[in-house]
């Protein structure tokens, strides 16, 4: 299995708390690093931190059996090694090895897979088909999506949560939130800023409109402004270390 170099030690956030004279455990180090005791015990086991093992005896360490151990010296040392990992992905399932840097098809794959199905089961429990056949019937016969939501038993981030990813229930919101249109489908204002927004005045007053046209306006603009925004390439990772496959 081909290693993998640590651009970033995991511990290098932490440097300033590590006291050299004494003794880490698992969970002791995993809390000063601000990282899961899974991930800590993956990074352990594929090289990332070698320790010596301790018995059950040791201050801190597990009834179970030995456990990793590091003295903060050797912490401090490791931090500026260079470092080749392996990740065994035989041993550890993907969501562990994700946490721990690696950023292989598998992995990535795997996860973003996973991502999606919690979600979406949740969706069915919280938001079934028959409470979005009745806020479909709610929305066609005027009812605004917040208050067509409240009616159902959710609110409305449920409602445009599920149409992002059900292209079906979205289309049929669609449908059903033309009549929700303010000024009216034909009048040139509709699928408008002015029409999303609404107008609070004196002379003219107007609410903002939510119907199908306006909400439409809406995702073309965020999508354009996101398109016209270059990356910060300088935003730190939400990682504490970053893995780079080899090639």
């Amino acid at each position: 299995m081909p290693g993998i170099p640590l651009r970033r030690h995991l511990l290098e956030a932490c440097r300033d708390r590590i006291e050299a004279d004494r003794l880490y455990t698992v969970r002791e180090l995993a809390k000063l690093a601000g990282l899961a005791q899974n991930t800590l015990w993956t990074m352990a086991r594929c090289g990332a931190l070698p320790g010596a093992l301790s018995y059950p005896n040791m201050p801190g360490a597990s009834s179970n059996g030995p456990q990793y151990i590091w003295d903060g010296r050797q912490l401090l040392r490791l931090i500026d090694q260079p470092q080749q990992i392996l990740l065994d992905h035989d041993a550890h399932p993907a969501h562990s090895l994700h946490r721990a840097g690696c950023r292989c098809d598998s992995c990535v794959t795997t996860l973003r897979r996973a991502n999606q199905r919690a979600p979406r089961q949740q969706s069915e429990e919280v938001f079934p088909r028959a409470s979005r056949e009745r806020l479909l019937a709610l929305v066609a016969d005027g009812t605004p999506v917040k208050d067509a939501a409240a009616e159902v038993g959710v609110n409305s981030r449920w409602v445009y949560g599920r149409a992002q990813w059900d292209p079906d229930f979205a289309a049929r919101l669609d449908e059903a939130g033309w009549v929700l249109c303010v000024f009216g489908v034909t009048d040139p204002r509709c699928s408008s800023q002015a029409g999303y927004r609404g107008h609070r005045g004196v002379r003219e007053s107007r609410p903002p409109c939510r119907g199908t046209g306006c909400r439409k306006w809406l995702r073309d603009h965020t999508r354009s402004e996101s398109e016209q925004t270059p990356p910060d390439e300088d935003r730190p990772s939400d990682l504490p270390h970053v893995l780079y496959p080899a090639v």
